[in-house]
């Protein structure tokens, strides 16, 4: 039984394995900003990240810093001896990355999971009016000619209408 697993190049082969397949190098923050929008709703301890991110305490506790001067991550203050870091989830750099993640698996194994993940993200953001098709059609019939329409609904942020394509 033979089965059909994808082909990557020996250069995709060579970055699989680094954080966002080696696009932004393999330095410690990238490995953390890789912990993070793997699991944004996790908590995330020093100690903890040192370990997934393979790096020294001076250096996570510098990627932290510089992660929450951008808004990224913010220290949560209920624990001031042992600190937790959460990710900020209306952080517009997390979103994007968290995009990025997902277009480089996308064109890796050729998915679209982005493309469903930016939908999701607009329609809860409201930012545009989206249309969404149903399975209701219907057929009208003209002497010779036969032609079928479906309803679609277009949502907006005032509502719902539905129109006849």
């Amino acid at each position: 039984m033979s089965e059909d697993y994808p082909v990557f190049s020996e250069e995709m082969v060579k970055h699989i394995n680094e954080p966002f397949e080696g696009l932004f190098g393999n330095n410690v923050q990238t490995r953390v900003v890789q912990e993070l929008t793997a699991d944004p709703y996790n908590i995330f301890r020093p100690k903890d990240l040192e370990d997934l991110a393979d790096a020294s305490t001076p250096s996570i506790r510098r990627s932290l810093r510089n992660l929450t001067e951008m808004g990224i991550v913010y220290r949560d203050k209920n624990d001031s001896k042992h600190p937790i870091f959460r990710v900020n989830l209306d952080s517009k750099i997390l979103k994007a990355l968290t995009f990025l993640s997902f277009a480089l698996i996308d064109d890796r194994e050729g998915t679209n999971h982005m493309d469903q993940a930016v939908i999701e993200y607009c329609r809860k953001e409201t930012i545009f009016p989206y249309v969404q098709a149903s399975t209701e059609y219907y057929e009208i019939e003209e002497e010779a000619t036969s032609s079928q329409y479906q309803i679609i609904e277009i949502e907006d942020a005032m509502g719902s209408n539905n129109i006849t394509a």
